[in-house]
């Protein structure tokens, strides 16, 4: 009841004359302009905010979808490469030591049909943990010589300096000679 009161005998008196009710009203329409404007400015730059992150956020969402379709690929690539390297790795020696070498060019040898006549190992400068040079003479028929040259490129790293073949005449033989670098993985 006080609050009527009060209404009816101190601000209904004020409001009634067009002036002082003008004012007012200008004054209240101003000070809800103020303080409305002030929210709808933060819920304004909240709003474009988002919306600025929303744009953003698929931008991000198609690079991370081509990431993953690239890893995806990345896989495949990954698996259909797998049992070849696995290949290598047996196959391809991890260190170049001599008596691993020789066993492998007398295997070859035996394969191909041909004869290792001589292995040398010569002392060289250049001879490192990395490589090992080797020098070799094998002797066979023509079909066992290209066997053997094959066998040697093969599954292997080795890199030929030199490689010789000279046919002995009616005797239907080649004498291969080869010289070359056997390389280390490490």
């Amino acid at each position: 009841m006080l609050g009527y009161y009060y209404y009816a005998s101190k601000i209904r008196p004020y409001l009634t004359e067009p002036q002082r009710a003008s004012y007012t009203l200008l004054g209240f329409t101003a000070l809800v302009l103020f303080l409305f404007g002030f929210f709808i400015y933060f819920m304004t730059q909240s709003t474009l905010t988002a919306r600025k992150e929303l744009k953003d956020g698929r931008s991000y969402e198609a690079a991370l979808a081509e990431k993953i379709t690239a890893l995806g690929q990345a896989k495949q690539n990954i698996a259909a490469v797998l049992p070849k390297l696995n290949r290598l790795e047996v196959n391809v020696p991890t260190t170049a030591s001599q008596p691993q070498l020789v066993e492998e060019l007398y295997g070859d040898a035996a394969f191909a049909g041909v004869t290792l006549t001589h292995i040398s190992f010569p002392a060289d400068r250049e001879n490192s943990s990395a490589s090992l040079r080797f020098n070799l003479n094998a002797l066979g028929n023509y079909a066992g010589a290209q066997r053997f040259l094959a066998r040697l490129e093969e599954g292997r790293l080795l890199t030929f300096e030199r490689i010789q073949v000279t046919g002995r005449g009616s005797e239907n033989l080649w004498d291969i000679n080869v010289a070359g670098r056997a390389l280390n993985l490490r």
